[in-house]
């Protein structure tokens, strides 16, 4: 469990905070007929494609005034992919690739 350190007057507390209940954008992914597998590189995620070879890296961008989160892929030559999250749970949602193409994206179970 994460936890903090507050310093006050040279006296130290440990305060135990509670994890926030979210998901994390990691692992297997369905997306439309396909698969992919995510892993955090760092600042991205990079994303491994079942019929693929080599990997893509997205970014996080921002969370929409609906509430949902959106991921952006590298520049390509002609634009970019998108992972958009319906929740924070990062359990469903869509991705939209650089030509337009919508896929549901649905998290793996193991």
């Amino acid at each position: 469990m994460p936890f903090a350190i507050v310093i006050f007057l040279g006296i130290s507390v440990c305060l135990a905070i509670k994890p926030v209940h979210a998901g994390e954008f990691e692992g297997g992914y369905r997306v439309g007929k396909t698969r992919c597998t995510v892993k955090p590189v760092k600042m991205a995620y990079e994303v491994r494609w079942a019929k693929g070879h080599g990997s893509m890296f997205f970014f996080f961008s921002r969370k929409t005034p609906d509430g949902k989160y959106l991921f952006e892929s590298e520049e390509g030559k002609n634009a970019k992919d998108h992972f958009l999250f319906d929740d924070s749970l990062f359990v469903t949602g869509t991705f939209k690739r650089s030509d337009g193409r919508l896929l549901r994206v649905r998290k793996a179970v193991k």
